[in-house]
């Protein structure tokens, strides 16, 4: 079950970010170029990294790859939230696509080897829905977030 949550986390992360774009371009004087670069550089990062990513869990196991792709995505996330610059914020956003190619291979993986062929159908199914309700819930939370500010950040 922890698998499936932080890979929902990935992808709530990708639509907190979209909800958030008027605030980052305002607080970080980011121009329409580095917003743009700020919501690529994640999918470029992810897109980049997410067959090798399968193959290193593969290589080295999937839980030690899933919790080093935690470790990282944790740590850019944070860093995310403390840029001072937009351009800061491209990188680490890239950083970020990286961690989550490492994490969210070694979900799918972890179902196919953990459950029978009808039980994968389900656990599958279940992700499916899962992965839906945190695009949603992104857009909706991310907004709460923005709009509440809590403690001024």
């Amino acid at each position: 079950m922890i698998t499936i949550r932080n890979c929902v986390a990935s992808l709530f992360d990708l639509f907190v970010v979209n909800i958030a774009i008027p605030n980052i371009q305002s607080d970080l004087q980011a121009s329409l170029f580095q917003i743009t670069l700020i919501i690529v550089t994640y999918e470029i990062g992810f897109g980049l990294l997410l067959i090798t990513g399968g193959r290193l869990g593969d290589l080295f196991g999937l839980r030690r790859l899933f919790q080093l792709g935690i470790l990282a995505f944790t740590v850019t996330s944070l860093l995310c939230g403390l840029a001072l610059t937009a351009n800061f914020l491209i990188v680490v956003r890239f950083l970020q696509g990286l961690a989550a190619a490492l994490l969210f291979p070694q979900v799918y993986a972890t179902i196919r080897v953990s459950f029978d062929e009808e039980n994968r159908r389900r656990a599958f199914g279940l992700l499916g829905m899962t992965l839906g309700f945190a695009a949603i819930a992104g857009q909706i939370l991310g907004g709460w977030m923005i709009a509440t500010n809590l403690w001024d950040l």
